[in-house]
């Protein structure tokens, strides 16, 4: 496997593979399938860091595909924590459960603490998260700005 940045050139692939690696994905309060659609708005968004976007090829195909993003943890205080956030992490299904999500995390975490970011924060699979060292955002006290607290939203 080859982890490499992304190229305008693997934009229609990403949507590909995006959209076949969610296409069966269900988990509680998922409510539709999207993250393709997400990705295509983000593409030329100023809030995307394209330094951390990075494709996972196998034999020659795109298998994989992870997005950052600039976020931020509002304080009672009024400021902002800077933060960034990845998403989605996509992984041709047929590759489920072979390591290339795992390095994609790993490799792209490489590269945004050699750019100086120290938090990571992300809505995504409850289950599988954790297992990447991940801990629901509550446990520092965190939640969405409307006061949400959910399993799915960690750091």
């Amino acid at each position: 496997m080859h982890i490499r940045p992304e190229t305008p050139a693997d934009y229609k692939q990403i949507l590909r593979i995006t959209h076949a690696a969610f296409q069966t994905l269900d988990y509680p309060g998922r409510r539709r399938m999207d993250e393709h659609y997400l990705v295509a708005l983000l593409r030329d968004s100023p809030v995307v860091i394209p330094e951390l976007c990075f494709v996972a090829e196998l034999d020659g195909e795109l298998v994989g595909h992870i997005l950052y993003a600039r976020t931020g943890i509002h304080r009672p205080d009024g400021t902002t924590a800077p933060t960034i956030s990845f998403g989605p992490l996509t992984v041709l299904p047929k590759y489920h459960r072979q390591g290339i999500g795992r390095a994609l995390v790993a490799h792209s975490f490489a590269a945004a603490r050699a750019l100086g970011h120290g938090a990571v924060i992300i809505t995504g699979v409850p289950d599988y998260y954790p297992k990447l060292g991940f801990v629901r955002a509550a446990a520092y006290g965190l939640s969405y700005s409307d006061g949400s607290i959910f399993d799915a939203f960690m750091a």
